[in-house]
């Protein structure tokens, strides 16, 4: 029997904590390791796990200082002797067959998908159906909001996969950076992507999220507020010149700088980012358009921030208030 490993890197989610870990405890699949990474908690989250930890022989807990999520991510896949590896937020639930689930579906030295839902009330609906992608079809889903998406939990890994071609999170991106990881995965996959659309995992949506922190004009911003830019540039690499995937990075990346100018009109941003951006999202603006890719509301994001990323980003607020 596989074993897998489970990483749930923790930052001040204690609200959330013990149901996060109670769920990845009480998994049906009798063979996981649950590798618990405290980021430098100052909410006593730390302090949960510790407790946590002595109470379940299966579960490691590890400290770190407050470097990101990239880095307690790769910590824990330094940690792991697992033969597959899934990833859950801390302040997120799965289902009692999560595992079970992705593991029957997994071929090795592929991916193994299943479906998310925000209702808890839908966790654990199955829905039976399995698709079989190949690379690029995975790739380009991965890519599309109604694909299997670049969410880096609700998948299963090859660990092998993983640590043979060294793959790691990019610690300078903040955006993104779960998107990177998968699409640089699927690029070094040998075996089929396995997508069941049975919902066992909940995703727990949260205001203060960095997604959606970042568009408010009172918080800082870095370069890592505009890191999606350089995780999608990155992408480009894994392409190796195939056609189709370039046109899908292209797709997302123009959705990607409609969100990264309403970020800068958001903080009255301007310089060469800007303009590079700018010029980039009015090349491709009607590409994105006329495809198949995005939701009606991205759409009208893409067209609105062509014209102008300050009424985007005013548009934006209105929808949202």
């Amino acid at each position: 029997m596989k074993k897998v490993g489970i990483v749930i890197p923790v930052y001040n989610t204690r609200k959330y904590l013990l149901d996060c870990l109670g769920s990845a405890e009480n998994q049906l699949y009798p063979n996981t390791e649950i590798i618990i990474i405290d980021n430098g908690s100052d909410d006593g989250s730390d302090d949960v796990c510790e407790k946590f930890a002595r109470r379940h022989k299966n579960v490691t807990f590890l400290r770190e200082s407050a470097k990101g999520v990239c880095n307690a991510r790769n910590k824990g896949i330094r940690n792991s002797d697992a033969d597959y590896l899934t990833f859950i937020d801390s302040d997120d639930i799965v289902s009692a067959d999560y595992i079970n689930v992705l593991v029957n579906h997994m071929q090795e030295g592929g991916m193994s998908v299943c479906n998310y839902t925000s209702a808890v009330d839908s966790l654990g609906q199955c829905g039976g159906n399995t698709i079989s992608l190949n690379n690029e079809q995975a790739f380009i889903s991965a890519l599309k909001n109604n694909g299997i998406q670049g969410f880096i939990w609700g998948k299963l890994f090859d660990l092998r996969v993983i640590k043979e071609n060294r793959l790691k999170f990019d610690e300078n991106i903040s955006i993104c950076e779960d998107l990177e990881f998968v699409c640089h995965y699927l690029s070094c996959c040998n075996a089929f992507v396995s997508w069941n659309n049975s919902i066992e995992y909940y995703y727990r949506q949260r205001d203060n999220s960095a997604l959606n922190k970042r568009f408010m004009s009172y918080t800082n911003i870095d370069d890592k507020s505009f890191s999606e830019l350089i995780a999608l540039n990155k992408i480009y690499e894994y392409t190796h010149g195939d056609r189709d995937l370039e046109k899908a990075v292209t797709l997302r990346k123009t959705k990607s700088s409609a969100t990264t100018l309403r970020v800068m009109a958001s903080h009255r941003y301007k310089g060469k980012l800007y303009n590079d951006t700018l010029a980039f999202l009015r090349r491709h603006c009607v590409q994105y358009l006329v495809s198949d890719y995005g939701a009606f509301s991205s759409k009208v994001s893409v067209a609105l921030g062509a014209v102008s990323p300050e009424l985007e980003y005013r548009v934006y607020k209105l929808a949202n208030r």
